[in-house]
C-alpha cells in the first residue's frame, strides 16, 4: 500500500510542532522558576535588611538608656534630643526662602529691599545668624555704624569664639571714634586668630589713631612678619617708624617696598626725601 507523499509531511510537521511546544512549556516553566527564586531570594535580602536595622535601632536605645542612667547616677539631668515641630519646619522653610531673595537683592544693588527681608527674617528668628551679620555688615558699609554696632554685639554674644564678629564690632566702634572699645574688641579677635595678618593690622591702625605709636608697630610687625611681601603693611610699619623719628629703620622698611616693588612712585620718593634728611 503505497502512503502519499503528503501524508508524510504533515505527519513530521505535525510532530515537530508538538516537540518544539513541549520545549516551549518546558523554557516558560524554567522562567518562571527562575523568577520565583530571584523573588524569594529579594524578600529573603528584604527581610535580611530589616531585621539588621532593627538590631540597630534597639542598639541604639540601649546604648541611650545606659547614656541616660549614667548620667542619674552622675546627678546629670538628661537633656531631652530637640523634635522639631511643624510650625519650626515652616519657618526653616520661610526663612530659607527669604534669606535666598535677600542675597539675590544685594547682589543687584537693592540693599533697601534686602534690608527688609532680613528684618522681616529676624522678626521669625532673632539668632539667625546669616541674616544678623548680613543685615549688620550692610549697615557698616553704608555708615550707620550704631545700628551696626548694636547687632553686632548681639553677634558677639551669639559667637563669642568667632574672630570676624570681634572684627566686625570694632570695626563699627572705630568709625565712631570709640578707640578704647575698638581696641579691645580688636584685642579679642587677635587672640583667638594670631596668625591672620590683618587681625593685627586692625589693631595696629586703632593704637596709631590713639597715638600709642609702640603698641602700633609691634602689630604691624608682626603682620609684616606674617606676611613679608604686603606692600601695604610695610608702608603702615613705615609711617609707624616715621611718626616715631625713627628715621633709620624707617628706611629700611621702605627699601624693602622698594625690594617688592621697584616702580612704586610713592616709596621712590619717600627714599629720596630720607637721602635729603641724611638716611
Amino acid at each position: 500500500m503505497n502512503i502519499p507523499l503528503g501524508f508524510w509531511i504533515v505527519t513530521f510537521f505535525g510532530s515537530l510542532v508538538g516537540i518544539i511546544g513541549i520545549f516551549t512549556n518546558h523554557w516558560f516553566s524554567s522562567i518562571k522558576e527562575l523568577r520565583k527564586i530571584a523573588q524569594k531570594r529579594i524578600e529573603q535580602k528584604k527581610a535580611s535588611s530589616l531585621e539588621v536595622r532593627e538590631e540597630r535601632k534597639k542598639e541604639q536605645v540601649k546604648k541611650k538608656l545606659e547614656e541616660i542612667k549614667q548620667q542619674e547616677a552622675q546627678g546629670v539631668e538628661p537633656v531631652a534630643e530637640k523634635v522639631e515641630t511643624q510650625e519650626e519646619k515652616v519657618n526653616r522653610q520661610e526663612i530659607a526662602a527669604l534669606f535666598k531673595r535677600a542675597d539675590a537683592m544685594l547682589a543687584r544693588g537693592m540693599e533697601k529691599d534686602a534690608e527688609k527681608l532680613f528684618i522681616q527674617i529676624l522678626a521669625i528668628d532673632d539668632t539667625h545668624l546669616k541674616a544678623n551679620v548680613a543685615l549688620s555688615l550692610l549697615y557698616l558699609r553704608r555708615g550707620e555704624n550704631t545700628k551696626a554696632e548694636s547687632m553686632q554685639r548681639r553677634l558677639v554674644e551669639l559667637r563669642p569664639r568667632d574672630p570676624a564678629m570681634h572684627t566686625n564690632l570694632g570695626l563699627s566702634l572705630f568709625n565712631q571714634k570709640k578707640l578704647d572699645e575698638a581696641i579691645e574688641s580688636f584685642k579679642n579677635a587677635v587672640e583667638l586668630d594670631p596668625k591672620r595678618p590683618a587681625r593685627h593690622v586692625n589693631l595696629g591702625k586703632v593704637y596709631f589713631a590713639s597715638g600709642d605709636f609702640g603698641m602700633a608697630t609691634g602689630h604691624f610687625e608682626e603682620a609684616v612678619r606674617l606676611e613679608p611681601r604686603n606692600v601695604e603693611y610695610l608702608f603702615l610699619l613705615y609711617d609707624t617708624k616715621k611718626e616715631q623719628r625713627k628715621y633709620q629703620e624707617a628706611k629700611e622698611v621702605i627699601e624693602k617696598v622698594l625690594e617688592i616693588s621697584p616702580f612704586d612712585e610713592e616709596a621712590q620718593e619717600e627714599y629720596k626725601g630720607l637721602k635729603i634728611m641724611g638716611f
